[in-house]
């Protein structure tokens, strides 16, 4: 029953609107905050929350994925190599990869950003009709974008997956991060091409067990909970087992990113479940947090998911992002949380304000 993304959401709100009646808090401001999958779950779970009647102020996104067609690429979908080549660039800029380096993080992705999403993307469009001449002149400018050879890229067809990606561009053996681009790991057999896999841990590796370690604090000095069973921070046997029902994306959509190859099922997208609690509750506010070397989950691929959820106009002045120099997970850089704290608290304050 909860396996599944409509029961998961369902039983959230089950759990909301029973606190918020018992509570008395219907006048209170109410706010949704989901990272990762919690984006997910936070797009279907306000859909459900504002058909019921209880309103929000606002819905907060950190690492976004609504939908998964943005993130994997199926046969002939070129979308997600357009959405993930900033990120390629940002990752770039902060290994020091680039020559010459570009002063300004946000100037330079603004610049690749507009590549992407014309020369680039024409490019993809033009597939094998592009002209020998103009395949090279962009696999040029993807090399001076994103430090990797011009040759790679011409090998790659001008698609690079991700684990490729991540394996190159430092050259000396390590590969990045995947939910964080900073973490860097030792390629233990780099000839092995299924080696390239274990980057993706880079990053949680190094705080898998402050995170469970502060988890079980949390649950046993705050919430007073104790429990002889085992918790489980991940589950691969969970995720195969949930039910997506008319959401299904492929199991690699969030597994492995970008180039896999691998699809399960059709890609599924959960915006349209956002843009409608938004327009049913004209004065709901969506904030979203982007982490700059964040390659699960591409910043470019929110910005397109949202300028393409079918909101309309009069409320798009509703969206508000921030970006922040680190990964997946946005409390990963002690340096940012001052400004992430300020920016959400200004956030609830001003749309708590409007409703």
């Amino acid at each position: 029953m909860f396996y599944g993304i409509n029961g998961d959401a369902h039983a959230f709100s089950q759990f909301i609107q029973r606190y918020v009646q018992q509570n008395g808090r219907f006048q209170s401001p109410k706010f949704l905050l989901g990272e990762s999958y919690g984006t997910t779950r936070s797009a279907v779970l306000a859909r459900d929350l504002v058909g019921k009647g209880v309103y929000l102020d606002g819905v907060i996104l950190c690492s976004t994925v609504l939908d998964f067609a943005t993130l994997n690429t199926n046969p002939g979908n070129d979308l997600p190599y357009e959405l993930y080549l900033p990120s390629y660039a940002a990752v770039a800029w902060y290994h020091h990869r680039l020559n010459p380096q570009p002063p300004d993080l946000p100037a330079f992705v603004h610049q690749v950003e507009q590549f992407a999403g014309g020369a680039y993307a024409h490019a993809l469009f033009e597939g094998a009709a592009l002209p020998a001449a103009e395949k090279v002149r962009i696999a040029a400018q993807l090399a001076r974008y994103t430090g990797l050879p011009v040759a790679l890229w011409l090998r790659a067809d001008l698609r690079m997956p991700l684990s490729v990606f991540q394996r190159n561009l430092l050259g000396d053996g390590t590969s990045t991060g995947r939910f964080d681009a900073r973490f860097t790991t030792p390629e233990l057999q780099p000839l092995d091409p299924e080696s390239g896999n274990s980057a993706a841990g880079a990053a949680t590796t190094a705080i898998w067990g402050a995170l469970s370690a502060s988890f079980d604090d949390y649950l046993r000095s705050s919430l007073h909970y104790r429990s002889q069973h085992l918790y489980v921070q991940t589950s691969g046997a969970v995720f195969k087992a949930w039910d997506w029902g008319r959401y299904k994306p492929p199991l690699s959509a969030l597994a492995q990113g970008v180039g896999s190859g691998k699809t399960l099922g059709r890609v599924r997208n959960v915006a349209p479940a956002l843009a409608r609690a938004m327009s049913n509750d004209p004065a709901m506010q969506l904030l979203l947090n982007n982490g700059w070397f964040d390659l699960a989950t591409p910043f470019d691929a929110t910005n397109y998911t949202i300028a393409h959820m079918g909101l309309p106009q009069a409320l798009q002045g509703n969206i508000h992002e921030d970006y922040y120099t680190v990964g997946h997970m946005l409390y990963l850089n002690p340096a940012v949380l001052p400004q992430l704290a300020h920016n959400i608290d200004a956030f609830i304050t001003q749309a708590a304000a409007r409703g």
